[in-house]
């Protein structure tokens, strides 16, 4: 059994999410439920229409969850409501394809070592998402977020970050994969106690990752099978001004500072998982 998980906290999703809920009813061949989890209050507007609309399935349940609780609240509280062997976190405006889900449950149920896998994101143009990722430090955070990445040496600390150097059609292991379109073992969630709350909105992805490392598994980025996204991000293209005075660029800055309070003396788990295993061969 999949645990679908859609958390979502805008008016501007309901066209995405009703257009997967027809997608869902068609499914014939997979087993899953699916969760969507609203953060906000059980008056707004959204949460009531999506609510309606999602009782006309048998496979969906509607959670709803205080805003200022945040997203890793949220994911905790859809992912506890079901038993799936399987979890696919997929926000709002990423298409959701059933061979796409499957395989990556199939994966997973032939690899033991992997706790994470992540597909290909692709936009509705063809351009890819660079998903994955180097786990970050304060300075990483500071270029992404800043105009200090239009300059020669930190431009190339930003790329360096952010796996440009990587060819995104290869399948292979990687720091941490942003949660877009993610599939986990129920196994690996509950080994890592959930997610970490005290995240808001951001870093929660990068947290759990660091998390997946350390338990000895791994995370794939498995580009041979791909999900669509309707909208392309924007806030990485932004400046220091737009972080500063921007309430979701201000909730990932303050997410930064405590990944890296938390981390602060932990080593790179990956790095050390693969220094173990070429001390084995």
């Amino acid at each position: 059994m999949i645990t679908i998980v859609t958390p979502f906290y805008s008016e501007k999703e309901k066209v995405f999410i009703q257009k997967n809920l027809r997608t869902l009813s068609q499914v014939e061949n997979m087993q899953f439920h699916y969760v969507l989890v609203y953060m906000g209050r059980t008056t707004d507007r959204v949460y009531r229409e999506i609510k309606d609309a999602a009782e006309s399935y048998d496979f969906v349940t509607c959670l709803c969850t205080p805003e200022s609780k945040g997203i890793s609240f949220a994911l905790n509280k859809a992912i506890d409501s079901q038993d799936g062997e399987y979890i696919y976190i997929s926000h709002p405006d990423i298409d959701i394809n059933e061979t796409t889900i499957q395989s990556l449950a199939d994966i997973l149920g032939q690899a033991s070592e992997v706790g994470v896998i992540a597909p290909q994101l692709v936009y509705e143009d063809g351009g890819v998402q660079d998903v994955y990722r180097r786990f970050p430090n304060f300075v990483d955070m500071l270029i992404k977020r800043s105009f200090l990445r239009r300059f020669p040496g930190f431009k190339n600390r930003y790329k360096h970050y952010l796996m440009w150097d990587k060819n995104p059609d290869i399948i292979e292991d990687v720091d941490w994969v942003t949660f877009h379109s993610v599939m986990i073992r129920r196994s690996t969630y509950a080994q890592a106690g959930g997610f970490d709350q005290q995240y808001y909105l951001y870093m929660y992805d990068t947290d759990f990752c660091q998390q997946v490392w350390s338990q000895g598994q791994q995370v794939l980025y498995y580009p041979r099978l791909v999900a669509m996204q309707y909208r392309k991000r924007d806030s990485d293209h932004k400046g220091l001004i737009y972080t500063v005075s921007h309430k979701k660029s201000l909730y990932h800055v303050v997410s930064a500072f405590k990944y890296f309070a938390k981390y602060l003396l932990t080593a790179h788990p990956r790095m050390q998982q693969l220094e173990q295993r070429r001390q084995q061969k």
